[in-house]
């Protein structure tokens, strides 16, 4: 899908188009407003294959680490592990984050995280509380796409033909 100019009014997605919510394991999904941040990423880091001469002959597919972390206000992190009850950081949930505007909706999903740790750091003024939770997850989607496919169903679907020489 390209872009299309110029966009409806100029407006493009900021802080204020998103939208958060996390299904909990029975299905029930609930939509956090109080959220300060929310950052995730994955990394995927191949190996270089050497053979006899100083230029790899290949890589390997790699590890796929998705990691992340959602800074919440207090009351929404005391009713988020109301939900999950104890034991809530084994409590797999989906994270759904929607960004909608004019140009579109786009909705990333952290399938099967789970709560890493819980920081809290408090000190003097004005500013609320708020609990930042470490995430680790199986997989990012970005708006329903995995940046990889399982190697398992690769395998079975190709045939390789390769010469050594």
């Amino acid at each position: 899908m390209s872009v299309t100019y110029p966009l409806i009014n100029g407006v493009r997605h900021d802080w204020s188009s998103i939208e958060f919510k996390v299904q909990l394991q029975g299905g029930t999904e609930t939509t956090i407003v109080g959220i300060k941040s929310i950052n995730y990423k994955f990394e995927k880091k191949g190996t270089y294959v050497y053979g006899t001469g100083p230029k790899p002959i290949g890589i390997t597919r790699g590890v796929f680490t998705p990691d992340g972390d959602v800074e919440v206000y207090l009351d929404e992190f005391e009713s988020l592990i109301n939900q999950l009850g104890p034991g809530f950081a084994d409590v797999p949930i989906t994270a759904k984050i929607s960004y909608s505007e004019g140009s579109g909706t786009y909705t990333d999903t952290l399938i099967g995280a789970r709560i890493a740790g819980v920081e809290a750091s408090q000190s003097q003024g004005a500013d609320p509380l708020t609990r930042k939770l470490p995430l680790t997850m199986l997989d990012i989607r970005y708006n329903g796409m995995s940046a990889v496919t399982d190697g398992l169903a690769i395998a079975s679907s190709q045939t390789s033909s390769y010469s050594i020489g």
